[in-house]
C-alpha cells in the first residue's frame, strides 16, 4: 500500500470506477441479447466456445454468459466487501474513518449505477410499446395505480440493493416524468370523454328515431290522406335510422342533410305558417 489507506484508495477510484461500471451495466442487457443471436451462428459459436475454454484455468465460469455477468456482481459485491473490512477495522486506526466514507461511496455508486439502468429500461418499455402496441392498445393498458405500483417495487428493490439509500436526484428527468405523467392524464381523459361523447349521441339518436315514428302514428291518425306528407316524413324516419346505423364519419353529413322535425311534422298536418315555431303562438 505505500502507506496509503485502503479507504483512501477507494474514494479516490469512486468516480472512474462509477463511469466505467455504469455503462457496463447499461449495455449488459443488450449484449446478453445479442450472445443469443450468435448462438445461433455456428462459426460464431464455436469461436466463443474456444475463447470461454481457455479462460477456463483463470476464472470459474460455465460460458459467455457467466462471463459476461462477472462485472455487474463484482460492483454488487463492494459494499459487503467495505463493510466486513470497516467491522474489522478498530475505531483508533487510521484507517477508520476512510473505511467508513470509502462504505458510503460505494453504496452511492451502487446507487447511481441502478438510477442510471433503470431509466434505460424505462426509456426502452416505452418505446418497444410504441413499436408493438396500436394506439387503443396503449390507452386500454394505461393505469396510473399500476405504474405507481410498479415504481415502488423498482424503488423497494433498490433500497434493498443499497441498504436503503435514496435514488439519484435529477431535475431534468423528474420534470420530464412529470411531463409525461401530466400528458398521460389528459389522453385518459381525452379517450374517456370521447366515449361518453359517442355513447350519448347514440342514445340520443335512438330517441330521435322513437319521436319519428310517434310523429309518424299521429300524422296516420290526422290525415291518412295525405300521401306527399306522409312520404317525406317516412323519408324522413328513413335518413334518421340511416344515421344510426351509420358510421360516426358520416354522421356530420347527415346532419346537414336531415330536415327539420318539427317543419316535418307541421307539414304533413297541413297547417300553413311561416316557420314551425308560429304554430304553436
Amino acid at each position: 500500500m505505500g502507506g496509503r489507506r485502503r479507504g483512501e484508495i477507494f474514494l479516490q477510484l469512486k468516480t472512474p470506477l462509477e463511469e466505467v461500471y455504469k455503462i457496463y451495466c447499461y449495455h449488459h442487457d443488450d449484449a446478453n441479447s445479442l450472445l443469443e443471436t450468435y448462438d445461433k451462428d455456428d462459426v460464431i459459436r464455436r469461436h466463443l466456445r474456444n475463447q470461454v475454454d481457455a479462460l477456463k484455468g483463470k476464472s470459474t465460469l460455465l460460458d459467455m454468459g457467466s462471463l459476461l455477468i462477472k462485472p455487474v456482481q463484482r460492483v454488487m459485491k463492494y459494499p459487503l466487501l467495505l463493510s466486513e473490512l470497516y467491522k474489522s477495522t478498530p475505531e483508533l486506526h487510521a484507517d477508520h474513518k476512510p473505511v467508513g466514507d470509502a462504505l458510503a461511496a460505494v453504496r452511492q455508486v451502487n446507487v447511481n449505477i441502478n438510477e442510471f439502468k433503470r431509466r434505460k429500461d424505462l426509456v426502452m418499455k416505452y418505446k418497444k410499446s410504441d413499436e408493438d402496441e396500436s394506439l387503443r392498445d396503449k390507452l386500454s393498458k394505461v393505469n396510473i395505480r399500476s405504474i405507481r405500483k410498479k415504481s415502488n417495487r423498482v424503488t423497494s428493490h433498490l433500497k434493498i440493493l443499497t441498504w436503503g439509500e435514496l435514488q439519484v436526484k435529477d431535475e431534468t428527468f423528474d420534470r420530464e416524468e412529470k411531463i409525461f405523467r401530466n400528458l398521460e392524464k389528459a389522453v385518459r381523459l381525452c379517450a374517456k370523454n370521447t366515449f361518453c361523447y359517442h355513447q350519448n349521441i347514440q342514445e340520443g339518436m335512438l330517441l330521435a328515431v322513437q319521436n319519428v315514428h310517434s310523429l309518424q302514428r299521429i300524422v296516420q291518425d290526422c290525415n291518412h290522406n295525405n300521401g306527399d306528407s306522409l312520404q317525406e316524413l317516412k323519408t324522413y324516419q328513413h335518413s334518421f335510422e340511416s344515421f344510426v346505423s351509420t358510421g360516426s364519419d358520416l354522421r356530420i353529413f347527415f346532419m346537414f342533410q336531415l330536415p327539420d322535425p318539427l317543419g316535418v311534422f307541421v307539414k304533413s298536418l297541413g297547417i300553413k305558417c311561416q316557420s314551425p315555431e308560429q304554430c304553436w303562438e
